[in-house]
């Protein structure tokens, strides 16, 4: 156990200092520390300190010292050793691991040591839990005041012991190492059709049993791998967008490795398939969006998914042309519901620019199409505004030389054309919007859109531009103005869609002033600039399906701009 050494300072110095040194006579009495082995980290041992003394001893003092950084001493004891006769208050152990220092102290105050041979304290270490093999030694030295290695004889006269230093001989076996693991997805693919490839993205993940190496992952293969080195456990970020020429030589292997800095590696493989895209044929019903083969409540609902939560595209992706402007918007939207619920006029041809064979999609079956429409009497195209694609409000080889330019000579895309028949007049000026104050609550950023237009608006597509390293986009809500329509939402990248709409064809937002929607963003930084907000794109239409033509005008806030 561990004692103060308060009370054997002020006896050794009343003790023993004050008397004369003295030879030790006859036989050299001896103080020695044991020696020992220790195998493995976080080891207790004991390590015993003897003395010899032909004479009575009236008390000791023993200060060591041990070096090395691989043991911590606990703790001493007399238990079960000569010491155990000292007396108690006087007697003990003064440990400072910081200095790695032992001080034992014994005083007899009534009766001695006497003569004899054997262990006079017991020293209790630990062996640290990052020791590495060293031998350490246990020495004496002078402690602070002057205090060193002494015996007192009974008659009060002191002499120094001979002393032999003991030694930890610290024997730790060799660190065994472990191979690092990696884990890969399955085979992958990736689809493609003439428009381009989809985006494959997947992870890979690596761990290590030793959890002090630095695991580093490297990639051999196509795509790109985003990665850092980092302890256990790590993961990489693979990416590719292949092109539709690369499913020619599918399929591709990637292999990834594991380092762990040591030499010891992993790896596994990835099988991915470019393939092209099966072409669905376009149902023989326009405003069939999800391509079901119907014409119902399901196509509205597919189309809002598709142009505000992210959804997949119409099959085929021009089938959200409901009313055949060329785009898919809020008001396809519009003008199917009033088609649905309204008797409203059915969904028209759809369009799109170079789709010659009307199958969705632009690439050489269209230009054997339009080939044999102009030069050998084959059957019309069904939408000519497809077909005028330098819209020029003809159709002839001009078109036909533009769209192969467009798809083998790298020619500017193909345009809505302007053949008749005009399906809506241009629209006037009608509406506004911006975003006009703000306002900070509870940590979150509010920002009303304010519109101003003179007639009553059933849909609104609004996309909103920020900063994605300042801001971080929430769910807009509805105003006392719209709180009749429904509110959809999105996100991605630095852009965020919302659309405000009515399903049921029963309301509108009327027309005058005032904020049809609040959006709401949680600030990244306490100093956030507002003016890295702004609307990038709004579509206004009124209840027959009619795009206003609408102005964005600039930021209105009410506040400062920088936070």
């Amino acid at each position: 156990m561990k004692k103060c050494g308060t009370l054997f300072g002020a006896l050794l110095l009343i003790l023993i200092p004050v008397l004369a040194m003295a030879q030790d006579p006859g036989v050299p009495d001896t103080c020695k520390v044991d020696t020992t082995t220790v195998t493995a980290q976080g080891q207790h041992f004991v390590l015993q300190v003897r003395v010899y003394n032909d004479a009575a001893i009236g008390g000791l003092s023993l200060p060591l010292k041990f070096s090395g950084s691989s043991v911590v001493c606990d703790s001493g004891s007399f238990a079960g050793t000569r010491g155990s006769s000292a007396s108690a208050g006087v007697s003990g152990f003064t440990i400072d691991n910081l200095q790695q220092s032992i001080i034992v102290f014994a005083v007899w105050l009534s009766g001695n040591l006497a003569p004899g041979e054997g262990p006079i304290a017991k020293l209790f270490f630990t062996v640290r839990n990052d020791a590495v093999s060293e031998t350490v030694y246990v020495d004496t030295f002078t402690a602070s005041g002057g205090v060193e290695i002494e015996f007192s004889s009974a008659a009060g006269i002191g002499y120094k012991p001979v002393f032999q230093k003991g030694r930890i001989r610290v024997q730790l076996p060799a660190p065994v190492k472990h191979n690092p693991g990696i884990i890969v997805p399955g085979m992958q693919q990736v689809l493609c059709d003439s428009s381009g490839c989809d985006t494959l993205r997947f992870e890979v993940h690596a761990s290590d049993v030793d959890i002090s190496d630095i695991l580093t992952i490297t990639k051999y293969g196509v795509g790109s791998l985003s990665t850092v080195p980092h302890p256990t456990p790590d993961t990489g970020f693979f990416t590719w967008v292949p092109v539709p020429a690369d499913t020619q030589n599918s399929p591709y292997t990637d292999t990834f490795i594991v380092n762990d800095g040591t030499g010891l590696a992993d790896t596994g493989t990835v099988l991915i398939k470019v393939k092209p895209r099966q072409v669905v044929p376009p149902s023989a019903k326009n405003g069939d969006v999800n391509g079901d083969g119907n014409v119902n409540t399901n196509d509205v609902i597919f189309l809002v998914n598709f142009l505000f939560k992210d959804g997949p595209p119409p099959k085929p992706p021009a089938a959200g042309d409901i009313n055949a402007d060329c785009f898919t918007t809020v008001a396809d939207i519009i003008y199917l519901i009033n088609y649905l619920f309204r008797g409203g006029p059915a969904p028209k041809v759809w369009c799109t620019p170079g789709d010659i064979n009307h199958d969705g999609y632009v690439d050489l079956p269209d230009v054997i199409y339009f080939i044999n429409y102009l030069f050998k009497s084959g059957p019309a195209p069904l939408s000519m505004k497809s077909s005028d694609v330098n819209a020029d409000c003809t159709v002839d080889i001009v078109d036909l030389i533009y769209l192969i330019n467009f798809l083998f000579r790298g020619g500017p895309i193909p345009q809505p054309g302007c053949v008749a028949p005009f399906y809506k007049a241009v629209p006037q000026p009608l509406a506004d919007v911006e975003l006009f104050g703000s306002n900070e609550i509870n940590g979150i950023i509010e920002i009303p859109v304010s519109a101003n237009f003179n007639l009553p608006v059933a849909g609104v597509q609004i996309l909103v531009e920020f900063d994605p390293a300042q801001f971080e986009p929430l769910d807009p809500v509805l105003t006392e103005r719209s709180k009749t329509l429904s509110v959809f939402s999105s996100y991605k990248d630095k852009y965020q869609i919302i659309g405000l709409l009515d399903l049921q064809a029963q309301n509108s937002i009327q027309p005058g002033t005032g904020s049809i929607v609040i959006l709401r963003f949680k600030p990244k930084l306490a100093n956030y600039d507002l003016n890295r907000l702004k609307i990038s794109e709004a579509i206004l239409v009124d209840r027959e399906a009619n795009t206003l033509n609408t102005t964005i005008k600039p930021n209105s806030f009410s506040t400062p701009n920088l936070r």
